[in-house]
Formats: C-alpha cells, structure tokens, sequence
C-alpha cells in the first residue's frame, strides 16, 4: 500500500530495539578491538642489510633479537628480515 503510516507505538518500539542494539554491542565492539595481552615483535632472523628507522635522522642497523617498538619500521630494500610475534 502506497502511502500507508506505521502506528506510532510501532515506531517506538522500533526505536526502544536499535537503542538496546547500539547499548549492547557497541562496547563489545571496543573489546574486540583491544589485545588482551601485550605483543612483543623482536627481529628473529635478517639476511643483508635492513635498517630500523624510529623517527630520528640516523637509522640503525637491524639485528637478531631487536625489539620493535610501536612507530619504528624496518627498511628491508636491500635484505630480509623475520620477526616473531609472542
């Protein structure tokens, strides 16, 4: 039926079933985007010559058992490197 109007108790009720949706699993949604645990990446293994940069003008040289720290990046153009997530 073209034009037809939904009581305004169903609207309500619409209304009072989003708003219970949003309160439940909004939060649930934060929760799920958070690690529960800390993660450590530390450098296991680099063949060649990679670079960690941190932000500062001089980069240094990866090596084995570096620990990555949030914002730093490995340079690997001219080597590979493996990490290890614990």
């Amino acid at each position: 039926m073209v034009g037809a109007r939904l009581p305004v108790s169903r609207i309500r009720h619409v209304g009072q079933i989003l708003l219970l949706f949003v309160a439940v699993f909004a939060p649930a949604a934060d929760l799920a985007r958070a690690q529960s645990t800390p993660v450590e990446a530390r450098i296991s293994s680099v063949n060649g010559s990679a670079l960690l940069l941190d932000g500062t003008p001089t980069p240094s040289a990866a090596k084995r058992g570096d620990v990555l720290q949030p914002g730093q990046e490995i340079d690997t153009r001219e080597a590979v490197a493996t990490l290890r997530l614990s």
